[in-house]
């Protein structure tokens, strides 16, 4: 037992000694900060919703990770409250620009309030972000 903790501190020590020499520190070469992104903002219907869901949320917008996958991927944030389902067009939450957009229709699940879900599909043409719910019969 007492031979294989010696292994493992040498190997330790050989470890510490490389990040040391190279310039790299350990802090910096075990970071676990999440690279930060730039936002878009998503571009609401106003007719039928507001930015200002409460509860401390976030206004709707996106961000594209490049490089890690192919396609890119296109992350949606933050929160948006319906304010009526009369005029305008009330399932339409509101339209991404074409950088955000889709090749193709892209269906997702989304939380709501109060531990419920909705359904949006993503769509390319229009590059609409929509309620799927009540057109479902949900």
């Amino acid at each position: 037992m007492k031979r294989i903790e010696r292994r493992l501190s040498v190997l330790l020590g050989l470890v510490v000694s490389f990040f040391f020499l190279s310039g790299i520190t350990p802090a910096r070469a075990l970071s676990t900060t999440a690279p930060v992104y730039p936002t878009a903002p998503i571009f609401l219907n106003s007719a039928n919703w507001s930015s200002n869901a409460g509860f401390g949320s976030a206004k709707p917008r996106w961000y594209k990770e490049s490089g890690f996958v192919d396609p890119d991927v296109v992350h949606l944030q933050g929160a948006a409250k319906q304010t009526t389902t009369t005029g305008g067009d009330p399932n339409l939450l509101g339209r991404l620009t074409p950088a955000a957009s889709p090749n193709r229709i892209v269906y997702t699940i989304v939380h709501t309030f109060d531990g419920t879900y909705a359904d949006i599909a993503i769509t390319p043409q229009r590059t609409d972000l929509s309620d799927r719910s009540e057109a479902a019969g949900r």
